[in-house]
């Protein structure tokens, strides 16, 4: 697979995540795979604090357990199964979307 021209060198120059999620009041969902290799699971730990610190309530962190990078979406394409990340994605967006 190749990337576009100099997408490397784009991605690494933007700040911080915290930087653009800090200036939010929206409702935020973040789903993390405990086996996600690419993202580290104790970066989002730390993004999950200074969300806490900062009192941004709308903001849920949710871990999944044995989960990769891509939440195992490979179990649909395989096997059929939705995991229970992609789960967790769709209700969060019901909940986020559903007449109160």
């Amino acid at each position: 697979m190749s990337t576009p021209k100099d997408w490397f060198k784009d991605h690494f120059a933007h700040p911080p995540i915290w930087t653009f999620l800090s200036k939010l009041d929206i409702a935020i969902g973040l789903f993390q795979g405990e086996g996600d290799e690419m993202v580290p699971i104790g970066g989002v730990r730390k993004l999950e604090a200074t969300a806490k610190k900062a009192g941004k309530s709308k903001m849920e962190f949710h871990y999944f357990n044995n989960l990769d990078h891509s939440l195992n979406i490979i179990e649909y394409f395989v096997k059929g199964n939705l995991p229970a990340g992609h789960k967790a994605i769709f209700e969060f967006i019901k909940n986020q979307t559903t007449k109160k």
